[in-house]
């Protein structure tokens, strides 16, 4: 994915994350079912070894290292919580900062 075709707005991030963990998912998730703030570990769509795979596969696909340390761990645990994020970065990695 180059800059251009990144995501643009939190919902767009929210749909490449649905897209993500359906390809990630053996079984995958119905992705109509997967809403927003649905908790991805309380629900059982993701386990802690999911999680490092998604992001791997996050950083692979959008072409960046995601730099994690300053994010809220509340937000790993939704799709919407994790759009916030990834739109954080890019606009912190568009603006050089």
């Amino acid at each position: 994915m180059t800059s251009k075709n990144l995501p643009k707005n939190l919902t767009e991030w929210e749909n490449f994350l649905k897209n993500c963990i359906h390809d990630l998912k053996s079984d995958p998730v119905e992705i109509s079912s997967l809403q927003s703030h649905t908790h991805l570990t309380e629900s059982g769509i993701l386990d802690s070894f999911d999680y490092l795979s998604l992001i791997s596969q996050i950083e692979k696909k959008i072409g960046m290292d995601l730099d994690l340390s300053e994010a809220d761990p509340m937000d790993f645990l939704t799709v919407a919580g994790l759009a916030k994020i990834l739109m954080q970065q890019n606009s912190k990695n568009i603006h050089g900062i």
